[in-house]
């Protein structure tokens, strides 16, 4: 069995409280009693200065992290396929 991470938010005055952690730790608790054996935080973003706040949250539970190849694409005609990717790339404007 596994869990995956799907939404959390607090106020200022929990993140001075650190109060996160605790309801993070009781909820692996209950998990681990259900017979939950991998938790799955949702990712981290290490590029990201603003995450870096939720990175070293989610980091701060001794987990591993992994990596993924990324996106993949798969196509029939290389035509349409350029065309969408000319599209995109017009779009961010490169």
């Amino acid at each position: 069995k596994s869990a995956f991470y799907f939404l959390a938010a607090t106020s200022s005055e929990g993140r001075k409280s650190n109060s996160a952690y605790a309801m993070l730790f009781k909820l692996l608790e209950l998990l681990k009693e259900r017979g939950v054996e991998t938790f799955d935080f949702g990712g981290i973003a290490p590029k990201n200065g603003k995450a870096s706040g939720v990175d070293h949250f989610k980091e701060g539970f001794g987990g591993s992290a992994l990596e993924y190849l990324g996106e993949w694409e798969w196509k029939q005609k290389k035509a349409a396929s350029l065309l969408v990717n000319l599209r995109m790339k017009l779009q961010r404007g490169n």
